[in-house]
């Protein structure tokens, strides 16, 4: 029981990892995209 809810808790762990990397690549990309447009 404990390790079946720990594995749940990692496996959520690992999404919010990824939606928060993609939120920061988002962030970088709106800040980068009007330099590049800028050229």
């Amino acid at each position: 029981m404990h390790s079946k809810n720990y594995l749940l808790l990692k496996e959520r762990q690992k999404k919010l990892t990824k939606s928060s990397w993609i939120a920061v690549c988002r962030r970088k990309a709106k800040i980068a995209l009007p330099a590049i447009l800028q050229y």
